[in-house]
């Protein structure tokens, strides 16, 4: 018979059963001391852990608050600068009594408040029979028809609400700037386009559905959604959301400059002469300045006429030709000026 290995297996381990000997129970005072040393390894490890996420989430959190701290200061400072006033114009003259300065929230601001000057967020309203003159910080000066509301931007420019307006860069081609010229940078923004300047006179009137833009002198460059537009001395456009739709010409002398010689600003002349004053003259009237002869040109280049203007145009140069021999008249679109027989 064949001996069978699974039965021999079993016999050695009886075999080796027989001879050893039970093992000692541990004492529950050992296997206490040692669960406390393994429980003590446990909770050391696992505050590591902690320590390691806590000190994760603390710089992470640090870094977090930093970030936001940072985002903060540059937002309050920026909107501390861009809420800062800008002033952008300061008022020459003004004639009539319903002249009113508005803040951003459309109250009413005192004379005193209008007198220190005009900052962004105002907006200025001229009534009826009234009109102002303001200097710009950008240079040149604008003129405010009658129940005309304009508004004061951040970046200088003005803003057309209402009404009619007409801006004098105070620069005419080849001749010393006659009111204050800082830089030529401002522009009229309307509901349909924005007017650049280039050394020039024009105005702007507003309609409900379109503007009406006119230049006197130099040239514009109207900028609008539709593209830009040139517009030349003696040209007037008629402008609405679609661009332009009429181009008419227009006479230096036209009628409707007329209103502008109601509310001159008042220039101080930095050329203390007679022909000085005559140019500026014929540049407010638009009319040409013609000398009979070489004696009345003599005189006009000779003799002195400085100081302000309060007058209209015509008024002041009848009063400064008969103070050197002068006098004038208008004839073919021309101011002649001859000697006092």
């Amino acid at each position: 018979m064949m001996n069978d290995p699974n039965h021999n297996s079993e016999q050695l381990f009886t075999e080796l059963f027989a001879h050893a000997r039970p093992r000692a129970r541990v004492s529950r005072e050992h296997a206490q001391q040692m669960f406390d040393v393994l429980h003590d390894e446990w909770q050391h490890q696992l505050k590591i852990g902690r320590k390691r996420v806590w000190t994760h989430w603390a710089v992470a959190a640090s870094l977090a608050l930093m970030f936001i701290a940072g985002v903060t200061l540059f937002m309050q400072s920026h909107m501390r600068v861009s809420e800062a006033p800008v002033k952008v114009a300061t008022l020459s003259r003004s004639v009539g009594d319903d002249l009113r300065l508005l803040d951003a929230a459309g109250e009413h601001l005192v004379g005193g408040q209008a007198q220190s000057g005009f900052n962004s967020g105002h907006r200025l309203q001229a009534g009826a029979n009234t009109r102002a003159a303001i200097e710009l910080q950008a240079g040149g000066t604008l003129r405010i028809d009658e129940n005309t509301q304009i508004g004061f931007n951040a970046d200088r420019s003005i803003r057309l609400l209402d009404g009619r307006v007409y801006f004098d860069s105070g620069y005419a081609p080849g001749t010393a700037p006659i009111y204050p010229l800082h830089e030529r940078s401002f522009y009229l923004s309307t509901g349909f386009g924005e007017i650049h300047h280039l050394g020039t006179q024009f105005s702007v009137q507003t309609r409900p559905d379109h503007i009406v833009v006119s230049v006197r002198e130099g040239e514009v460059a109207i900028v609008s959604e539709t593209g830009r537009t040139a517009v030349s001395v003696g040209s007037r456009v008629i402008i609405d959301s679609s661009g332009v739709l009429l181009t008419q010409q227009i006479a230096p002398h036209d009628e409707s400059w007329a209103w502008t010689q109601q509310i001159i600003p008042s220039p101080d002349f930095d050329q203390p002469r007679v022909a000085g004053f005559l140019s500026w003259v014929g540049r407010e009237t638009g009319l040409q300045i013609r000398y009979k002869n070489s004696q009345a040109r003599n005189i006009a280049e000779t003799e002195r006429s400085v100081g302000t203007v309060n007058q209209a145009p015509l008024q002041a140069l009848e009063i400064r030709l008969q103070s050197v021999g002068l006098e004038y008249e208008i004839r073919d679109n021309q101011i002649i000026i001859s000697v006092v027989p």
